[in-house]
């Protein structure tokens, strides 16, 4: 798992990557069952909602949401996750 961390989420910052991280990481772990694409689905929808009545716990990802990149360091961030806690 830290080798994926290392490699994902490049242009935040420090404090904006773990806490993106750790929330990702307890997503996980409550959903299991979830396959990756689901949970991802799940995140954007939620974070979409938040931050249209102005209560966003990222408010830093609005801009980039939509961006292919982003979805990508996260549906692998997710997939390495479920491994972990399969494992």
């Amino acid at each position: 798992m830290y080798e994926v961390k290392q490699r994902i989420y490049l242009d935040f910052d420090k404090t904006q990557k773990s806490a993106v991280c750790n929330f990702l990481r307890a997503l996980v772990k409550q959903n299991l069952e979830m396959d990756v694409q689901v949970m991802f689905n799940k995140f954007i929808e939620d974070e979409s909602y938040y931050q249209k009545v102005n209560a966003s716990r990222f408010p830093f990802l609005a801009d980039i949401m939509d961006d292919e990149t982003f979805k990508e360091d996260t549906l692998l961030y997710l997939a390495e996750c479920k491994r972990y806690y399969e494992y």
